[in-house]
């Protein structure tokens, strides 16, 4: 994983390893702290400081935020371990 300029987190996935997280899905990032995120296409789609998903120029999936470091908020650095997984529908997150 690396953290480019602007703060978006890219992870060593691939939209391929995302099965179960269609676009709008909402999933849970795991890095220093928790957040929930949602599965974009753009950034256009984020509200501010609102933290997404999404499939890099690179064909990598990368958390991003809006207006914001997305590795700042997640508390991450290059090289950190992040993880991301769906969000169960019967319960979610507290």
């Amino acid at each position: 994983m690396w953290v480019d300029r602007f703060g978006n987190v890219q992870l060593a996935a691939q939209p391929a390893d995302a099965v179960g997280a269609a676009l709008g899905t909402e999933l849970e990032v795991i890095g220093a702290v928790s957040h929930r995120v949602r599965r974009v296409l753009a950034f256009a789609e984020l509200g501010p400081g609102e933290l997404g998903l999404i499939v890099d120029a690179n064909g990598h999936l990368s958390v991003v935020c809006d207006r914001q470091s997305a590795a700042t908020v997640l508390g991450v650095q290059a090289g950190d371990v992040v993880m991301v997984r769906v969000v169960a529908s019967s319960g979610g997150l507290p």
